[in-house]
């Protein structure tokens, strides 16, 4: 695509960078600022909430009681596969996030 620039977007947390982008400071900041901020706000929890279906389907994941990240790469590998089920899953079942871009999955 010519012309476009993309970035993520990323928790107030991260350090704003050209390839990461994080919303308005709450001082001093126009209505305009103040839309941008929530409409980025949904999207940002709803791709969380992906990330929270993956963890409810594929409990062996959960990385803080079952694994430590750094040992080893089986967590990575473990992770990608339950991603791609998570996707096929998606497309038969009706799900939040569909429901929060009013979409409907793939059939």
């Amino acid at each position: 695509m010519l012309g476009d620039t993309f970035c993520v977007y990323g928790d107030p947390i991260f350090r704003q960078s050209q390839y990461l982008q994080k919303g308005f400071e709450r001082v001093d900041i126009m209505d305009w600022q103040v839309v941008f901020n929530k409409a980025m706000n949904a999207a940002r929890v709803s791709i969380e909430h992906i990330f929270g279906r993956v963890l409810e389907l594929w409990t062996f994941l959960d990385f803080h009681r079952t694994h430590s990240l750094f040992k080893n790469t089986f967590p990575a590998r473990a992770y990608l596969n339950a991603q791609f089920l998570t996707n096929c899953h998606n497309c038969f079942h009706y799900n939040q996030t569909s429901e929060q871009f009013g979409v409907r999955p793939p059939t």
